[in-house]
């Protein structure tokens, strides 16, 4: 898929953020995409919908109002685009482009910026849902059609992973996926729903229409910053999920020493022409995939 996208033909866009596992469902691994909320301590789910009216130039805003989506957070939701113009869920990379997280090379839309955890940087392995652990995942989204894309990067923090049982286990990273967008392109005239499971279940309709796009906000961030020296709340996947080896990882936010990397500098895996030293834990709770980006 060529990136950037034209976002402006999307009829809706969707922008997440926060604690949010990001994974492809159906048999043929395109035809839906899972969004799972983690549902911890100090976290909300919020989902908010605008609808703009633009100019005649197609860019320029002239109003906006706010749709009450009329849905029950606390249960499953379903997105459906009723006349998709493409069928499927697609998790756009831009193979023609290098990537490479550690030195920050990559189409900033690429959704390999999202932190998978079936991944060699996290686990390089299945992961499954632990029906044993002290947290779980719950409310799950369901998106039948639309491309879903890196929106925004970590463009000023650089991360590391670090053992969360073996601190000085740390692994450099680079730049990581802070939103994930997701553009939902329907023919003329034809709606996008949002739904509750189940028969009669609340929700709303999205009618496409010229010079008008919704835009929906699935967030799911902390209504408490961390506390300093304590970890950030990424190691809270970890608490749901189970993975091969069992291996627990945090993000450390790393920053540029400026100076020759010490030779018990516990960061490896490091670009030979930087020098990153450990710094703190991250304020941002970051979205994860888990097999979006293969």
């Amino acid at each position: 898929m060529p990136l950037p996208l034209d976002h402006s033909k999307a009829a809706a866009t969707i922008s997440f953020s926060g604690l949010l596992l990001f994974r492809k469902a159906g048999p043929d691994d395109r035809k839906r995409c899972e969004v799972n909320v983690l549902s911890c301590d100090r976290h909300k789910l919020t989902l908010t919908i605008q609808e703009v009216t633009f100019a005649a130039d197609g860019t320029t805003k002239l109003r906006s109002k706010s749709i009450d989506p009329n849905l029950d957070l606390a249960e499953d939701i379903s997105i459906e685009v009723k006349d998709p113009s493409e069928r499927g869920v697609e998790f756009c990379k831009d193979v023609a482009t290098p990537f490479n997280r550690q030195t920050g090379e990559g189409n900033d839309e690429d959704i390999r910026w999202v932190l998978d955890f079936e991944n060699v940087e996290l686990n390089g392995n299945p992961i499954d849902f632990d029906p044993q652990g002290t947290k779980h995942f719950s409310p799950a989204i369901y998106i039948d059609h639309g491309k879903l894309y890196t929106q925004l990067k970590t463009e000023d923090v650089v991360l590391a992973r670090e053992d969360v049982d073996n601190t000085n286990d740390r692994v450099f990273l680079g730049k990581a996926a802070f939103r994930v967008g997701a553009d939902l392109v329907c023919n003329e005239g034809t709606v996008i729903e949002l739904r509750n499971a189940g028969q009669n279940a609340a929700g709303v309709s999205l009618k496409q229409g010229a010079l008008k796009q919704y835009q929906i906000s699935i967030e799911n961030d902390c209504e408490i910053p961390n506390d300093l020296g304590i970890g950030s709340d990424f190691r809270f996947y970890y608490d749901a999920l189970t993975t091969a080896d069992r291996r627990r990882y945090d993000l450390r936010r790393v920053i540029d020493s400026g100076a020759v990397r010490a030779e018990n500098d516990p960061l490896t895996g490091t670009p030979p022409t930087t020098n990153f030293s450990s710094d703190n834990f991250p304020r941002t709770c970051l979205p994860g995939g888990g097999g979006s980006s293969s």
